[in-house]
């Protein structure tokens, strides 16, 4: 600690203590965001233009067209990102 920049005590010090915060808060918020239909729908409803859609609120639009093709493509869609991130995060959270 003698002598070392701030830089240092946040590279060596700081950063290594909070780096598995960051990574779990990061992966969650990933996860929750693609499947945060409550807020998107209650709020906007897709928004103006339909600007504001996430994956589970784009399938229900779709859905709601009758459109059971694009609905279930925008909710298969969001399979690829969402495992690895949840089976990463079980795997963290299981040590």
């Amino acid at each position: 600690m003698d002598g070392a920049t701030n830089w240092q005590k946040f590279k060596f010090i700081t950063w290594p203590s909070m780096r598995t915060l960051y990574l779990t808060s990061t992966i969650l918020s990933m996860i929750w965001t693609l499947g945060d239909f409550n807020s998107v729908y209650l709020l906007t409803g897709g928004g103006p233009a339909d600007l504001t859609h996430v994956m589970a609120t784009l399938g229900i639009r779709y859905l709601r067209l009758d459109q059971i093709d694009l609905a279930m493509a925008s909710i298969v869609v969001a399979l690829p990102l969402v495992l690895p991130l949840v089976y990463f995060m079980m795997k963290r959270l299981s040590k």
